[in-house]
């Protein structure tokens, strides 16, 4: 049974979905560089009207796990399935490698009764659902008639978790369940892995995804917190494309580390308090080891 849905969280996410296309503009490789966009970069949805992307479905499977800086008892694991459903674009770039961007819908399901899923000790199950848009981007080397590349993404979505047996909880991790339970939250995440063409309609990749899902929102220091993430990631996207434009073997392991480190670093932070550096509350977040396979049109 769906539950009632908090105004906040879905404004929220209907505010980063309005924006995303100024922030992949931002964060995508080709717009990453300040000179791209004073040359006039690509919008989100430049595919619209150029026909540079084609449409891709992809699936995926993996292992997921709640996480909570203060929890006290051991939480519940889950398998998780998810799709997507957007646009790729991989381009040849220089005389050596490929560029990758992609702009999505993103969704999911993950429970612990779904395998390598586990109850915690004490019998708790978790739960979630999630929807959501993103961006994927990357470089990296074409290898015959395969490429690999190394990629970092991004991705705002609506989640709805869930607790189930929670009475061997303490009052505190009870406490932390009830806030977290009942309403659909934002959840924000980042992502790194590796896209490896094995066709030209057939790819699979391998990722580690972070997320950090707000159990309600003080909404400036909550856009002041991600502004300072996005602006991070830029600054240091503007070096690494640099370095990528110039070494064939150094550039897209720097731009994937690189990029890939300073929103891990991030994320780490937000472990402790959700809108770090600011004074907030500690979140639950989850961790998801997954395998994709998409098809592209």
């Amino acid at each position: 049974m769906m539950h009632s849905l908090r105004p906040l969280p879905i404004l929220s996410l209907a505010l980063c979905m309005t924006l995303l296309p100024g922030v992949a503009l931002l964060l995508s490789p080709e717009g990453s560089s300040l000179s791209a966009r004073a040359q006039g970069g690509k919008s989100m949805w430049s595919f619209l009207s150029e026909g540079d992307f084609e449409p891709i479905l992809e699936a995926s499977y993996g292992y997921g796990l709640f996480d909570h800086k203060l929890f006290n008892a051991d939480l519940p694991t889950a398998g998780v399935a998810g799709f997507k459903i957007g646009y790729r674009e991989i381009k040849p770039f220089k005389s050596w490698g490929k560029k990758l961007d992609e702009r999505f819908i993103v969704g999911g399901y993950a429970k612990s009764t779904m395998p390598p899923g586990k109850k915690n000790s004490g019998g708790m199950e978790g739960e979630w659902w999630r929807v959501g848009t993103g961006q994927r981007s990357g470089y990296g080397w074409e290898i015959g008639n395969q490429s690999v590349i190394p990629y970092h993404q991004y991705a705002f979505s609506y989640i709805e978790p869930k607790f189930t047996n929670t009475t061997s909880l303490g009052s505190d991790d009870s406490a932390r369940v009830a806030r977290v339970m009942g309403d659909g939250r934002l959840l924000m995440s980042t992502e790194g892995g590796a896209t490896v063409e094995l066709f030209s309609s057939l790819s699979a990749s391998a990722g580690y995804e972070a997320s950090v899902i707000y159990t309600r929102l003080v909404f400036p220091q909550w856009v002041c917190s991600y502004l300072l993430l996005g602006s991070s990631v830029v600054i240091i996207s503007d070096f690494a494309q640099d370095i990528a434009s110039s070494s064939p073997v150094l550039g897209p392991i720097l731009y994937f580390v690189l990029r890939n480190a300073v929103a891990y670093g991030f994320f780490y932070m937000f472990r402790g308090e959700m809108n770090w550096p600011f004074h907030s509350e500690t979140p639950f977040m989850t961790h998801t080891f997954k395998i994709d396979v998409s098809l592209r049109f």
